[in-house]
């Protein structure tokens, strides 16, 4: 299983904090603990603090202009257009993780952060 948890937007610049949250459709890293933040050509070891299961319809704008820097209007849509799915329709269920970064930026070639964690 792969524990590379990548990012194309540093929202908020949040991956340059200590700490920081994510939303993801994916349940893949409920039970990973160590894992690998890439962004660009960078990568970071991280630990997942906590991770929960929310519906859409259940973020907030508080919640979002924490993790993303957007409303929650806005930040729904966005979802909605990275995991190409219908807002209007779909309440989708998705997962808060709170991450905690263990290691300062490492500068990888993208072609070799395909690290798995044991």
């Amino acid at each position: 299983m792969s524990n590379v948890l990548k990012f194309s937007t540093n929202w908020n610049k949040k991956l340059d904090c200590k700490y920081f949250t994510t939303l993801r459709l994916s349940s893949k890293w409920i039970d990973q603990r160590v894992l690998i933040v890439s962004f660009k050509n960078k990568a970071k070891v991280a630990k997942i603090i906590d991770a929960k299961k929310i519906k859409l319809s259940q973020l907030n704008d508080w919640l979002c202009y924490l993790d993303t820097g957007y409303s929650k209007e806005q930040t729904i849509k966005i979802l909605g257009s990275m995991y190409s799915f219908n807002t209007q329709i779909d309440d989708k269920t998705i997962y808060l993780y709170l991450i905690e970064c263990v290691t300062e930026w490492l500068d990888i070639p993208e072609n070799e952060i395909n690290l798995d964690l044991y």
